[in-house]
């Protein structure tokens, strides 16, 4: 029983490193291109 825990950890640091990145290359462009427009329709 001991070994499985550390088992869901590492999943489970995996899946937040994962969705963070992912969250960074989607939000990332997403803030660049609103920037972009703001300066446009100024």
């Amino acid at each position: 029983m001991n070994t499985v825990t550390p088992m869901i950890e590492k999943q489970l640091n995996f899946l937040i490193v994962s969705y963070t990145s992912i969250e960074i290359l989607l939000i990332n462009p997403l803030i660049n291109i609103l920037i972009h427009f703001h300066h446009i329709y100024k």
